[in-house]
């Protein structure tokens, strides 16, 4: 793309070489991608379930909501899901009622998250990016 072509000029500019420059994307790249690990996922939510089963009473699903998500996993669309982030436990349990209905996990945006010892590989093996 023409944006990714100005900022490959910019960092030549500053002395960089192809291959400097391909390093520091493959770089950035790999702090980027989730690789989601459904077995991974299965068992950190199944360890959250007894977790949320001691702290609430239950959790209410708006299930119209899950079938609109299955037809969209269905045709191939992506959909944005928006939680608050008032906590963590937002995330986890959009995630959470995704895997219970058989829908794929979606990814998270987790920034600097991703970086805690043995936290971050978790979190990446589970969609956060």
């Amino acid at each position: 793309s023409e944006a990714v072509e100005k900022v490959m000029l910019s960092m030549m500019e500053k002395g960089m070489t192809r291959e400097q420059i391909k390093k520091q994307c493959l770089l950035y790249y790999s702090g980027m991608k989730a690789e989601i690990l459904p077995e991974r996922v299965r068992f950190m939510l199944y360890g959250f379930r007894k977790v949320w089963r001691q702290m609430y009473e239950g959790i209410r699903v708006n299930f119209e909501g899950i079938e609109l998500l299955k037809q969209l996993q269905q045709q191939n669309k992506v959909a944005i899901l928006l939680p608050t982030h008032k906590s963590h436990m937002d995330y986890l349990l959009l995630s959470y009622v995704c895997v219970a209905h058989n829908i794929f996990p979606p990814h998270i945006v987790a920034g600097d998250n991703l970086n805690m010892p043995l936290v971050g590989s978790s979190l990446r093996a589970g969609g956060a990016i």
